[in-house]
């Protein structure tokens, strides 16, 4: 999150927040979303580096 914040020259707390209550969450930068995603599931990771490969 340190990385990210520093480039994009965001706080660590813009980069990600979270919310209490109801209709609370979880809310983070894009590419948070998806280092976390990669985390949970390598078959996602593998489905989006092709994704992005052909896009290029």
């Amino acid at each position: 999150m340190d990385h990210v914040a520093i480039s994009h020259n965001l706080t660590v707390g813009q980069v990600m927040t979270t919310k209490r209550g109801k209709g609370g969450g979880t809310y983070a930068h894009w590419q948070i979303g998806l280092a976390y995603a990669k985390y949970l599931s390598p078959e996602f990771h593998m489905w989006r580096n092709t994704a992005v490969r052909e896009v290029l």
